[in-house]
């Protein structure tokens, strides 16, 4: 698919991380070097499957979205910020990776009702506010499939050694997303399940939308 660089930022009331060019490397920094471990583990919890149709919500540059692509997945990865978007496109074409990217924001996806057996949204839901975040999970369970999954993680707390660098990337105290489970159960979602995966500070929450009878 051809993209043209004519893109522009889409507004949002979340966090935007706008520099695409350091990126990747400071993602590096605050994984201690385990980038590659943490995307694993959490397609791993996802369970991702040949086939699926995926949305990667705030994708950044899209190391996630092509790692799930190359799973056997056909995968979309939405970001506000356009570089990251221009900056994804390329990592995917160099990839070969069935993945696409536009410029969009949670709170208001441009897609259909029921269009993905899964939503995944890495390392976001700190940069907003918590009405915010019940916005952004409603758009998400809005768009994935009866008895299609969201996939989230996040911080469960600061990296010890790591602390004043993860704090770049976190808009908000992490206790905003202490009774995650309940808040998704609360907006519509059901069979929610809290798990750690690497690093040891970050977890991976999953929940399903209910199928319909």
């Amino acid at each position: 698919m051809t993209h043209t660089n004519a893109l522009s930022d889409h507004p949002t009331r979340g966090g935007v991380i706008r520099w695409a060019k350091f990126y990747d490397r400071a993602v590096g920094i605050i994984s201690m070097g385990r980038e590659a471990a943490m995307r694993n583990s959490t397609l791993e919890r996802a369970n991702v499957k040949p086939g699926q149709r995926i949305l990667d919500v705030g994708c950044g540059t899209g190391t996630l979205t092509i790692a799930a692509a190359r799973r056997g997945a056909t995968v979309i990865g939405v970001d506000p910020a356009a570089n990251m978007v221009r900056r994804a496109r390329e990592k995917a074409a160099a990839a070969r990776a069935d993945a696409t990217f536009q410029v969009g924001v949670a709170e208001a996806l441009e897609f259909a009702d029921d269009q993905f057996d899964m939503v995944l949204c890495s390392l976001v839901l700190h940069h907003l506010l918590p009405s915010m975040q019940d916005d952004c999970l409603r758009e998400m369970l809005r768009v994935i499939k009866p008895g299609g999954q969201l996939v989230l993680v996040d911080f469960s707390g600061p990296s010890p050694l790591l602390h004043r660098v993860a704090a770049l990337f976190r808009s908000h105290d992490h206790e905003h997303l202490d009774g995650l489970s309940h808040r998704l159960v609360d907006l519509g979602f059901e069979n929610t399940d809290r798990a750690p995966i690497t690093p040891s500070y970050l977890f991976c929450m999953t929940a399903t939308k209910p199928a319909t009878n």
